[in-house]
């Protein structure tokens, strides 16, 4: 076929043209990279229409011009050492050398950020470079923004976490009172009645403080500050613990709780698995039918143990299991008149992932669900924990000694509660003051063989009362016990390391006060 014949849809190629060159040229002309070429004298010798964008120097006006007329004065030395150096180079087919961060100057003036790559080539006799120059201000403008809105949301998750540190404080505060004198009317003579209006006390009033520590924990969890310790735990011990907690609410609705073939341990924090499991178990009967079952069964995999919590109750649709673990998400049951805050289940799943495990659920409509909790399997023995009462019931008081308790306390109703309970040790004097001064001076003065320490004081903070007395040698001997709202992990370990020898949180559990009270003031342990 002649060049005459050849179809029109088919373009002819140019003689002595190759597919690159063809290329390279429509890169050059059409590309929204500025291209420059300069030779070794750093004039310019070539530029592209994009230069001329992105500048606003005409290509005609740069000819010939030194490439500086492209740079901020202040980097002019730099960059003409650079292009020097790079000319230099033994190795002509070098292919680039990569400018970042670096500035270009338009033709009004203004700066804008840039990447460069410089090319060299042979041409000629001598050498050139192509610089090309890509406009960065799109770029840098996005990071900004985003490193913007990163500040501003670690600056709300740090407030956020300030926040619910303080409304867990003002909280917990009132419920001591509350929860605390609740149970000291729980321990007096009572009618059927009365008794039951204080269980009723004590149950809201718990519930309210599980809430509070929910949102504390998930808190701590988006900020990453969860603190656990790992290790063996006996699985059936963890169960049992959780069962137990449990047994009230499931006789109130005739469910069975079974544990079957629990035995081994897995490797987590003990603490977490147990309030993991008591979420997974108080769901369980709250959305169980009547006269229902739970059962909670373990096998093991390959190193991996499983605990399964099933219960019997109407199941939840395949299309919303997975909202199960969205935080406040409550499947519709805030309609049902079941209690709750959807924070449990949330909860419990970051807390299982956090110890290397995971969660998941499986239910079928009409029949029930079964929530499985996956850990690593361990080996080893963990000592059972005693009951809190049983622990007090054991201490034998001298009758013939006396014991002085120095209490450091601004709210009037806490005073009054611990005054309370300590009519149940007869051996105990209490000295009491709101200030942090007048306690130092007390502390001086009477020689107290405990001091109770709250951290929120009218004149001084609690921290600086601890460091007055471990810094005087007439008190550093003295145990101090902090008595405080403020739960968050982080402040108990620094006034334990600080020298406090124990850290009771606020509201009270009066058994577990009492019990924490003897061992330091008649056995000496910590």
């Amino acid at each position: 076929m002649s060049e005459t014949e050849r179809p029109d849809s088919a373009a002819p190629r140019a003689p002595g043209r190759r597919l690159t060159d063809v290329a390279m040229a429509s890169l050059f002309a059409h590309g929204d990279a500025a291209v420059v070429v300069i030779d070794e004298e750093q004039r310019v010798q070539l530029a592209n229409p994009a230069v001329e964008r992105m500048f606003g120097h005409s290509t005609a006006d740069l000819i010939g011009r030194p490439i500086d007329v492209l740079i901020p004065e202040r980097f002019h030395d730099v960059h003409r050492e650079h292009v020097r150096w790079f000319l230099a180079s033994t190795e002509v087919d070098r292919s680039t050398s990569d400018f970042r961060d670096t500035i270009g100057l338009k033709r009004d003036g203004s700066e804008f950020p840039a990447e460069v790559w410089l090319v060299k080539a042979a041409y000629g006799d001598g050498l050139v470079v192509s610089a090309v120059v890509r406009d960065m201000s799109d770029r840098v403008r996005s990071e900004e923004a985003l490193r913007t809105a990163l500040e501003h949301a670690e600056r709300a998750s740090l407030t956020k976490g300030e926040f619910l540190s303080r409304v867990s404080h003002e909280l917990r505060t009132p419920l001591n009172a509350i929860v605390g004198f609740a149970q000291l009317l729980g321990m007096d003579e009572l009618s059927e009645d009365q008794r039951d209006s204080v269980r009723h006390i004590t149950r809201g009033s718990r519930q309210l403080l599980l809430l509070i520590d929910d949102l504390l924990e998930i808190s701590q969890m988006d900020a990453g500050k969860l603190s656990q310790s790992l290790e063996p735990v006996d699985a059936r011990d963890a169960v049992e613990e959780a069962v137990e907690l449990v047994r009230p609410l499931a006789e109130e609705r005739l469910i069975t709780l079974d544990i079957d073939g629990v035995h081994g341990f897995v490797l987590a924090d003990r603490n977490r698995l147990e309030q993991v499991l008591l979420n997974l178990l108080s769901n369980a009967i709250k959305y169980n039918r009547e006269r229902g079952a739970v059962t909670v069964t373990l096998t093991r995999t390959l190193g991996r143990a499983r605990l399964d919590v099933r219960d019997t109750g109407l199941g939840i649709p395949a299309e919303r299991l997975d909202d199960l673990f969205v935080p406040f998400e409550r499947l519709g049951a805030e309609a049902t008149g079941i209690q709750g805050t959807g924070l449990g289940l949330a909860l419990s799943k970051r807390m299982v992932e956090a110890m290397g495990g995971t969660m998941d659920v499986q239910s079928s409509v009409g029949e029930g669900s079964t929530f499985g909790v996956e850990l690593f399997a361990a080996e080893g023995t963990v000592e059972r924990h005693e009951a809190a009462g049983e622990a007090a019931a054991t201490v034998r008081m001298p009758a013939d000694t006396a014991r002085t308790v120095l209490y450091v306390e601004d709210n009037a109703a806490n005073v009054e509660l611990i005054r309370r309970i300590l009519d149940k040790r007869p051996g105990v004097q209490l000295i009491s003051t709101l200030q942090g001064r007048i306690a130092l001076d007390l502390a001086r003065k009477h020689g107290p063989d405990l001091i109770l320490l709250d951290l929120h004081l009218p004149d001084m903070s609690g921290e600086e009362v601890l460091q007055a007395l471990k810094d005087d040698d007439a008190t550093a001997e003295v145990p101090v016990v902090i008595l405080s709202a403020d739960a968050t992990p982080g402040q108990v370990e620094l006034l334990l390391r600080s020298g406090a020898r124990g850290y009771v949180t606020k509201p009270l559990d009066v058994q577990d006060f009492l019990s924490t009270l003897d061992s330091i003031l008649w056995t000496g342990s910590p």
